[in-house]
C-alpha cells in the first residue's frame, strides 16, 4: 500500500475547498428556501385571482338577491379556511394552496348553512389561480304538513323551505297527524328505510286510475299511510312494503269495479283487500 502525505499547505487548501463547498450548498439552500417561502406566502404566484359561483339553474337567483347570496357563500368559505390548522392560517384565505389543503369536508360544512342547496362542490385551477364553487338547488317535489306548518321537500326527502297549505290534488302532499313529532327545515320527512316506498306510492297512484297526489299519515309508529282524498275508495299502504306489485290492480280499478269500493287495503304484501 502506498501512503500519500500532504503538506500543511495542501491540507489547508483542501479544508478551505470543503468549507467553500459547504457554505455554497448551505447558502444556495437558504436562498431556495427563502424564495419558496416568499413565493408561497407573499408573492402573487399562489394568490387566488378569482372566485366564481357557478349555479346549475339560471333562474335560481337574480339581481341583488344573487349578489347577496354569492357574497355570503364566499364569506362562509373564507370563514372555513380561517378556522383551520396553523398552516392554513399562515397561508391565508386568499392562498389557493389553502383551498387544496382544506378541500375535504369544507363544502359539506358550508352546505349545512343552506338547506335549500342540494349540492356544493369546489373546482380549483392552480394555473389560472381560479376557484369555481358549483351549487345546485333542491327541486320542489311535494309539501309535507304537520299540525299548522307546511314545508317543501325534495326527492331525497329533505325539508328545505316553508310552503303554503295546498288543497286538492295539484301537487304531491302529505298531511302528518303524528303526535309529538318535531320537524323543520333541514329535517327528513321519513327514515331512509321508509322513504323509497313513499315515493313509489306516489308513483303508483300517479299511474293508476285514480291519480291522487295527497296522502295522510295518521301515526308514524304504525308505518302506514292512506290516500288523503275525501273521495272513495280510501287506499291503505304500508310504508314497509314496496307497493309496485299493486300497480296493475289500481290501473284496472274502473274495469274491475274497485273504484266503487269503500276502501282498498294494500298493507299486506302481494295481497289486496277491499270492501
Amino acid at each position: 500500500m502506498t501512503s500519500i502525505y500532504l503538506t500543511e499547505r495542501q491540507v489547508r487548501k483542501r479544508e478551505r475547498g470543503r468549507k467553500i463547498k459547504f457554505y455554497g450548498v448551505f447558502g444556495a439552500s437558504i436562498f431556495l428556501l427563502g424564495g419558496l417561502i416568499y413565493a408561497v406566502f407573499y408573492s402573487p404566484l399562489f394568490k387566488v385571482a378569482s372566485i366564481q359561483i357557478v349555479v346549475e339553474t339560471s333562474d335560481f337567483l337574480r339581481g341583488e338577491d344573487k349578489l347577496i347570496f354569492e357574497k355570503q357563500l364566499i364569506e362562509n368559505f373564507r370563514g372555513e379556511l380561517s378556522n383551520k390548522p396553523l398552516l392554513s392560517k399562515f397561508l391565508g384565505e386568499d392562498n389557493i394552496l389553502n383551498w387544496y389543503l382544506k378541500n375535504s369536508g369544507m363544502a359539506e360544512s358550508v352546505k349545512q348553512k343552506y338547506p335549500y342547496l342540494a349540492n356544493i362542490s369546489i373546482q380549483k385551477n392552480i394555473f389560472k389561480r381560479q376557484i369555481d364553487i358549483l351549487v345546485s338547488r333542491r327541486e320542489y317535489f311535494g309539501v309535507w304538513c304537520l299540525s299548522e306548518e307546511c314545508w317543501w321537500f325534495d326527492k331525497s326527502g329533505v325539508i328545505f323551505a316553508e310552503a303554503p297549505r295546498i288543497d286538492g290534488e295539484l301537487t304531491y302532499q302529505v298531511r302528518d297527524d303524528t303526535q309529538n313529532r318535531a320537524l323543520g327545515i333541514g329535517s327528513k320527512i321519513l327514515d331512509d328505510r321508509l322513504l323509497p316506498n313513499l315515493f313509489k306510492i306516489f308513483d303508483v297512484l300517479e299511474k293508476s286510475d285514480f291519480r291522487w297526489r295527497s296522502l295522510k299519515l295518521e301515526n308514524l309508529d304504525l308505518e302506514e299511510i292512506t290516500t288523503g282524498s275525501e273521495l272513495n275508495p280510501q287506499i291503505y299502504f304500508s310504508l314497509r312494503n314496496d307497493p309496485s306489485s299493486a300497480l296493475l290492480v289500481l290501473q284496472s280499478a274502473k274495469q274491475s269495479g274497485l273504484d266503487k269500493a269503500q276502501y282498498i287495503d294494500l298493507r299486506v304484501e302481494n295481497r289486496v283487500y277491499y270492501k
